[in-house]
């Protein structure tokens, strides 16, 4: 069937001309390909892949005018080929578009990004994430048919100014992908692209756009999370928090809170976190053994500056609300399982941080005082080597990173609603208590514990 519509769509596609009654048949015949190839455990025979489907496409949208609606059939063909990497090129592994077809591919999308129907701008746009995709995961060269067509800068207009909330969203996806592509990053400006999404997320009524806004903003923060210049992050903090007690959807609500979530990771693994765990020892300028009251120390410098920016107020507020989706309050509180796992493995509780809130001192302590240096002969040094200790490559700097000096103006007023690290950490106990079997009551680990 394959090689039959192959060689009807070539044949179209030179002459260029179709008469009107064959519209009908071109529609219904992309549409029962697509139908065919996405049926699940398909196998594709791999001589299929040499008929250049791409350029046959390509060839057949560019060339001739088409109604909208075989337009929108023929690029979501078109955007299946390129998943499931259908062309000469993609099935040799050649990472080259240079003299490829899809080379042109970018130039075709770049026209119909401007198409009057917003359902071929939202398909097209489809193409570009999955060219983005490809190019960040598998063939590097896509990354020219983006650049060589100006299309970040096309998909940044309309997520942008688009007036169809569902080719915003679509856009906002594409983003997403882009941002990933090596080279193609520079072209998206950043920073000033940034503080554009920031100013047009808090207007933006659609829940779906909405979300895939605040995705974006989340990939912008952790590609810029070890750039300490970074000039948006206060505003970033400051939009996402108020986003947090003001977005009433529960697509936005979820997404707000994944972002904090990474914020979270952020400073968390920035004290010696890994993989959702504290090692036993850290390997940085000394072997540092991860004692408890040492993890403690760190989880309070990470829950102070997360107090700072907003995110324990923002934990607490969807933690103690009644009138969350399954959607959300599964995600919230999967995440503060993983919280309540490390706290209560490291024995990190609320007494013993208050105590470390009520010593002003420890505010303005170095470094030096919150690591202790462990001694150990050379065959524990070996041994740790070939454990493989997770290297910290500026352990005296983890405080500077962390500090709460120059940390951004909340987004609410939020004096009277502050959490510190001691309400937080009980917050957590007290709600996993409820919503699974605790290992321990929390009553129970109120104890003076004994380093």
């Amino acid at each position: 069937m394959l090689e039959d519509a192959y060689e009807y769509f070539k044949g179209v596609a030179m002459k260029r001309i179709i008469r009107y009654e064959e519209q009908m048949l071109v529609e219904k015949l992309f549409e029962i390909i697509v139908d065919f190839l996405e049926t699940p455990n398909m196998c594709i025979d791999k001589h299929l892949k040499y008929l250049d489907l791409p350029k046959v496409i390509h060839n057949f949208l560019y060339y001739i005018s088409w109604p909208s609606p075989v337009v929108v059939k023929g690029l979501r063909f078109l955007k299946l080929l390129i998943n499931e990497h259908i062309s000469p090129e993609m099935l040799l592994l050649i990472d080259s578009v240079q003299d490829s077809t899809m080379k042109d591919i970018g130039h075709m999308l770049f026209v119909k990004l401007f198409s009057i129907d917003w359902e071929v701008r939202q398909v097209a746009l489809g193409v570009v994430t999955s060219i983005s995709k490809t190019a960040h995961e598998s063939f590097a060269s896509f990354g020219d048919i983006l650049s060589q067509a100006s299309l970040p800068e096309v998909v940044t207009t309309l997520c942008l100014e688009d007036r169809n909330p569902l080719v915003r969203a679509a856009a906002f996806r594409s983003l997403q992908e882009m941002f990933l592509v090596n080279g193609i990053e520079s072209k998206l400006k950043p920073e000033e692209l940034t503080g554009k999404v920031l100013d047009t997320v808090l207007k933006e009524t659609d829940p779906l756009a909405s979300k895939e806004a605040i995705k974006l903003i989340t990939v912008i923060y952790w590609r810029n999370r070890y750039t300490s210049d970074y000039g948006y992050l206060p505003k970033m903090y400051k939009c996402m928090e108020e986003l947090a007690f003001t977005g009433k959807h529960h697509l936005v609500q979820e997404e707000v809170l994944r972002f904090w979530k990474s914020v979270s990771v952020n400073y968390m693994a920035s004290v010696g976190w890994v993989d959702q765990s504290f090692p036993p020892i850290i390997f940085a300028k000394r072997i540092i053994r991860m004692t408890n009251e040492e993890v403690a120390k760190r989880v309070f410098w990470a829950l102070s500056s997360l107090s700072g920016i907003g995110c324990l107020d923002i934990v607490k507020h969807f933690a103690t609300r009644k009138d969350l989706s399954e959607n959300v309050s599964t995600f919230l509180f999967q995440w503060m399982d993983d919280l309540y796992e490390t706290y209560y493995k490291h024995k990190v509780t609320a007494d013993f941080l208050k105590g470390f809130e009520e010593n002003s001192t420890m505010f303005s302590a170095s470094s030096n005082d919150l690591s202790k240096e462990s001694e150990f002969d050379t065959d524990e040094i070996m041994h740790i080597v070939d454990q493989l200790i997770p290297v910290v490559e500026d352990e005296d700097g983890y405080m500077d990173l962390l500090s709460t000096s120059g940390l951004p103006e909340r987004a609410l007023d939020t004096n009277l609603m502050k959490t510190n690290p001691s309400d937080f950490v009980r917050l957590i106990y007290e709600k996993m208590t409820v919503h699974k079997k605790p290992k321990i009551l929390y009553e129970d680990v109120n104890y003076k514990i004994d380093y």
